[in-house]
């Protein structure tokens, strides 16, 4: 049961139990309604409180070509010459590569939308009686 004013000042008043232990999980729109609830979790011998910030945010997902470089040369021993020397690769990039299309996701550069936050703790069964 909460009680609020108009300064969006969400207060736990009273905390109901019917069975002996739980879970409990609370919603708040802002940090402050959330600390204040951990506190009063706390006041009330409840453990494991944990608070996380959930927020909306969209992905964007497409399909982007990627350039990959092709590593077979890697599984194949150097050969070696007739000096018993392993031979020399010519230098430079003589290795293939090719374009891949793979799946990326981001995230637009704002992020419009309102935060929020999810406080879970839990009543152990000796302590709730």
């Amino acid at each position: 049961m909460f009680s609020e004013n108009k300064q969006t000042d969400c207060r736990p008043q009273k905390i109901d139990l019917q069975l002996p232990g739980g879970r409990f999980c609370s919603f708040s729109p802002c940090i402050e309604q959330s600390q204040r609830c951990c506190e009063t979790l706390d006041t009330h011998k409840f453990v494991e409180i944990q608070t996380m910030e959930i927020i909306h945010m969209e992905s964007i997902v497409k399909t982007r070509p990627i350039p990959t470089l092709e590593l077979d040369f890697l599984k194949h021993k150097k050969e070696e010459s007739a000096e018993g020397k392993p031979e020399e690769k010519p230098e430079g990039n003589s290795h293939k590569q090719r374009m891949r299309n793979i799946v990326t996701t981001t995230h637009p550069q704002t992020m419009p939308g309102h935060t929020g936050y999810l406080t879970f703790a839990t009543l152990p069964p000796k302590l709730s009686l």
